[in-house]
């Protein structure tokens, strides 16, 4: 991932680029996983040390996601409830918007940008009659 945005990068360097992706996948600092995983954040932050992280804020909602379920052993792809980590968790009290920080936070974001009560919206490709459970063909 990380090689695909600097190879786009390096075609238009004066440009900015806006890169949308999955908390983890945007840490500039180290996860401590064990093993060799590196962020693509940390990644492009080496080559590119201005870069700018946000990590998205929000307060209880839902989503649209496949999980699989270990229960019935198989993927359901459906409406999910969803809650913030509790750094993330946004009160009442916050306004969306964005917030910048003082200094570099421990996972390597730079701010939160708030959203509010997150609303499930199904695939983009898919009809919404048709989002229902996804079961694995049978063994």
């Amino acid at each position: 991932m990380a090689q695909h945005l600097l190879d786009a990068r390096s075609k238009r360097p004066r440009a900015w680029t806006l890169v949308l992706t999955g908390s983890v996948h945007a840490r500039t600092t180290a996860v401590s996983w064990g093993g060799d995983f590196e962020a693509m954040g940390s990644r492009v932050a080496r080559v590119l040390p201005s870069v700018r992280v946000l990590d998205v804020g929000f307060q209880r909602g839902t989503q649209f996601a496949c999980r699989y379920n270990v229960w019935g052993e198989a993927v359901e792809c459906d409406v999910f409830g969803i809650s913030p980590a509790l750094e993330a968790w946004q009160s009442a009290k916050q306004a969306a918007g964005l917030k910048l920080f003082t200094s570099e936070e421990p996972h390597g974001f730079h701010g939160r940008l708030y959203l509010g009560a997150l609303t499930a919206s199904p695939p983009a490709l898919t009809a919404p009659s048709e989002v229902t459970r996804v079961h694995p063909a049978p063994r």
